[in-house]
């Protein structure tokens, strides 16, 4: 499956380039947020090749690291996690969720190249996983959360923190800062 989707973001990257070269720019950021999202499920498919036999969890940590090694060269990443262990049917999930931030925190943040600094935390508290990522961007309009979205990264956070009977938060803290809460049930706690 890696294999596959390597060849996948080798295609389509292929194919950005075209377009790029054929004045084509606008369909360039679509295109690279394809690869991403085919890069985070290469990502999680390559941890679950590592496990052993039977083994049916994943680190978080691990996750976020992988996944955030794209993203170490136009951004300063922090972590503060408790040790999240998920099941593996649901990994795929979460680490597409956070890789959806990450992405919005780069592409919406409006810092100066080199200054932006996104936070991943991930918490349990009570019965609770909190999950929260903060930026030093331009942070959010005020009317967001009101607002309709039509992106389908939004689709994508939403979809996938409803699946997980989870609830989210936008706000504005001197930068954006998304806050996912979602029950201990869906995932383990070590």
């Amino acid at each position: 499956i890696k294999n596959s989707l390597q060849t996948m973001v080798s295609l389509v990257t292929l194919e950005k380039e075209k377009l790029f070269g054929d004045g084509h720019s606008e369909a360039v950021p679509v295109l690279t947020a394809i690869i991403s999202r085919i890069k985070t499920i290469a990502v999680v498919h390559d941890l679950l090749s590592h496990q052993t036999a039977g083994n049916n969890v994943m680190d978080l940590a691990s996750i976020l690291n992988r996944i955030s090694e794209s993203y170490r060269n136009v951004a300063v990443l922090n972590f503060d996690l408790d040790n999240v262990i998920i099941p593996y049917h649901n990994a795929l999930s979460v680490a597409l969720v956070i890789n959806e931030l990450l992405t919005n925190s780069v592409k919406h943040s409006r810092t100066e190249a080199g200054k932006l600094s996104i936070t991943v935390e991930c918490h349990l508290r009570d019965t609770m996983i909190y999950l929260r990522v903060t930026d030093n961007g331009v942070g959010f309009p005020q009317d967001f959360e009101t607002t309709p979205h039509s992106g389908i990264g939004y689709s994508i956070i939403r979809n996938i923190v409803e699946s997980l009977s989870g609830e989210i938060r936008y706000s504005c803290d001197n930068g954006a800062k998304t806050e996912i809460t979602f029950p201990q049930n869906t995932a383990y706690v070590i």
